[in-house]
């Protein structure tokens, strides 16, 4: 009896699914699709990611770019321009945390899960963004959020800039006796990145027409078979 019902929603939730579309929801990349870091040195053109914990002062280096976006959206992923400095430090972290009182917060609202290992950096080299993925997460308009990176015990990398970017972004470093974090602001150039997923798009009137005709379209249906 509810099979034709089924149907009619089934049509509804359809129509609804088309009104959004994946898109880059953010980018610091100047629409590359690869880069050419000319000097190792992630400090005088990128942010170096370390952690090299508990050893000495700024021993750990975690970085974070902020951006904001102009809708409602649904956060899937990210592109990020980054090399290892070294062969064991392939492997890193990727997050989206929130602003509190203009440094990023300490609660993620966005984790990667499947990243793309970093590649070694290799002088005058050519690189594609490394890609990272992970659960859906709705980010809220015109809110203030910060990506960051960071990585594993004796890690170091680098997030290659824009020299076109003109900063702030955020350095999570540390102090030592006792060991802590904290973040500070950097003018230094943004690093390159963007971020993806989907726009919650709000219906118009003519598709929320069609939303009522696929809901009336199954009630019919189901009275026509009873």
């Amino acid at each position: 009896m509810f099979k034709m019902l089924r149907n009619g929603i089934g049509t509804t939730l359809m129509l609804a699914a088309n009104l959004a579309h994946a898109s880059v929801l953010f980018e610091s990349a100047s629409n590359r699709t690869e880069f050419s870091p000319s000097s190792s040195s992630a400090t005088s053109s990128g942010w170096l990611v370390r952690d090299y914990r508990p050893t000495w002062r700024d021993a750990t280096q975690f970085p974070a770019m902020p951006f904001s976006l102009p809708q409602d959206s649904s956060v899937t992923g990210a592109q990020l321009a980054i090399t290892a400095l070294a062969p064991w430090s392939a492997n890193y972290s990727v997050q989206i945390l929130p602003d509190e009182a203009g440094k990023p917060g300490a609660i993620p609202v966005w984790i990667a899960t499947s990243l793309t290992p970093a590649p070694s950096f290799v002088a005058n080299g050519t690189y594609s963004f490394s890609d990272v993925t992970g659960p859906m997460a709705t980010l809220s308009a015109s809110t203030h959020y910060w990506l960051t990176m960071s990585c594993f015990a004796n890690c170091e990398l680098a997030w290659w800039a824009d020299t076109t970017n003109s900063g702030p972004g955020a350095i999570q470093n540390n102090s030592i006796f006792p060991y802590s974090l904290h973040w500070t602001i950097s003018q230094d150039n943004a690093a390159m990145f963007r971020v993806l997923g989907t726009v919650s798009v709000v219906p118009e009137s003519s598709t929320r027409f069609l939303l009522l005709v696929g809901l009336l379209f199954g009630l019919v249906s189901l009275l026509k078979r009873e």
